[in-house]
């Protein structure tokens, strides 16, 4: 539950306040049945086959969300970062989709999600509604909560041997490098806002992480289904 006016963020940074104040919705993601049988090696492949569909779905909606991010950046720096990130969605993540889909002789996922089951599509429409109509602190708060997540579990899966190449290219893409650079970036950013933000304002940030935490879940329960 999110106090109905947010607290000023600690020394420590609002990001990690955040994070800490919503340990139920954190736990229950990075601990996700989904994560734990990709860290014991033993996802079925039928599953991961669903997931990689719905998940190319939800990086094209990333570019979206993070497109309207961009639009919404009011600093040159805000900017090249944001166009960093698109360029690592668009190519570095596509191109992983595309490469996988050939390997495993699967049909392209509509772009546009068409076909996702209704667990899926909530994740779509609730990162779409907040890119359309948060603030920018908003927008990051939101998809520093996904991605903070997903290198959380996957920097610790990746410890775990896989045998599976796909699942293991998949896992590395979040572990290290530019993507941890990302994250990085996004909680500066949401401590930076913090520091100047209005109570509303710190609620709503603290809203759109923990509001995306709570969708990251059934579109993990999808798969399975």
């Amino acid at each position: 539950m999110i106090p109905a006016e947010t607290t000023p963020p600690a020394a420590e940074g609002f990001s990690l306040t955040i994070r800490a104040r919503n340990k139920d919705a954190w736990d229950a993601m990075v601990g996700h049945r989904f994560v734990q049988d990709v860290r014991a090696d033993r996802l079925p492949d039928a599953v991961f086959q669903r997931y990689l569909r719905y998940e190319h779905a939800f990086v094209e909606t990333a570019v979206t969300v993070f497109a309207q991010a961009l639009a919404k950046a009011s600093t040159t720096d805000q900017r090249r970062r944001l166009a960093t990130v698109l360029h690592g969605l668009v190519f570095d993540q596509i191109d992983y989709f595309e490469a996988v889909f050939r390997d495993l002789r699967m049909a392209p996922t509509d772009e546009a999600g068409a076909s996702l089951p209704d667990d899926a599509k909530g994740l779509r429409d609730g990162a779409l509604a907040l890119a359309a109509n948060g603030s920018l602190p908003e927008i990051l708060a939101g998809m520093l909560a996904a991605e903070w997540a997903y290198e959380t579990w996957c920097t610790e899966a990746s410890s775990h041997p896989i045998s599976h190449p796909s699942i293991k290219a998949w896992v590395d893409l979040h572990v290290g490098g530019a993507f941890a650079e990302q994250v990085v970036w996004l909680r500066a950013e949401i401590d930076a806002a913090a520091l100047t933000a209005s109570p509303a304002l710190l609620t709503a940030m603290e809203t759109a992480f923990r509001r995306t935490l709570e969708l990251e879940l059934p579109f993990h329960d999808a798969p399975y289904r």
